[in-house]
């Protein structure tokens, strides 16, 4: 690919160049300070893509040095187990090329990093609020089919004989509390008539 790149660029500099000095029309006789000038000036071209050539063999050398290096890496870093070390996002997207940064971000858009403690999480919400609304179905269900019926609502484990001896206790208790206020106001009248 190098080779094919010099070659055009060879062709394309036929082209750009003014012809040597020797070149003029049969009859016309070379001026000498036009011949020095233009043999400067192929000079000055030459040596300036020479330069241009050689910082991009430089450029392109840098470029697959890092590359190198950056797979080398890579092979040091997975021996090393990578794999089971948290990397802070922050620090790695600051590595990355530009380039990778938007590959990066266009992956976690086209294809997001799943939470399987979230996923979880939320199929468990799911399936309480489906329990709670078939619960609250039955209820509506069961209180609509009493009404057709006609029969109040009879609630299953109860047990008459405790919850008859805690009313009969709550009774007895705003019994002896009535009882008491109306002796504290007997008392008070009793207490005023005598004054």
């Amino acid at each position: 690919a190098r080779q094919a790149e010099q070659e055009t660029a060879a062709e394309m500099l036929e082209f750009t160049e003014d012809p040597p000095p020797q070149a003029r029309e049969e009859g016309e006789e070379a001026d000498p300070e036009e011949a020095a000038d233009a043999e400067e000036e192929q000079k000055e071209q030459k040596e300036k893509e020479e330069k241009e050539k050689k910082e991009k063999e430089l450029a392109e050398g840098l470029n697959l040095g890092a590359v190198d290096l950056d797979a080398e890496a890579i092979k040091q870093e997975q021996q090393a187990g990578w794999g089971m070390q948290r990397v802070d996002p922050a620090t790695l997207e600051a590595q990355l090329r530009p380039v990778e940064r938007y590959v990066m971000r266009w992956l976690e858009e086209v294809e997001p990093v799943v939470d399987v403690g979230q996923v979880n999480a939320a199929v468990e919400y799911h399936e309480q609020a489906w329990e709670l609304e078939q619960i609250e179905r039955n209820k509506v269900a069961h209180e609509a089919a009493a009404d057709e019926e006609g029969d109040p609502l009879v609630l299953e484990g109860w047990d008459q004989d405790a919850a008859d001896d805690v009313y009969r206790r709550q009774v007895a208790a705003a019994a002896k509390r009535q009882a008491e206020e109306q002796a504290a106001a007997e008392a008070e009248a009793d207490a005023a008539a005598a004054a």
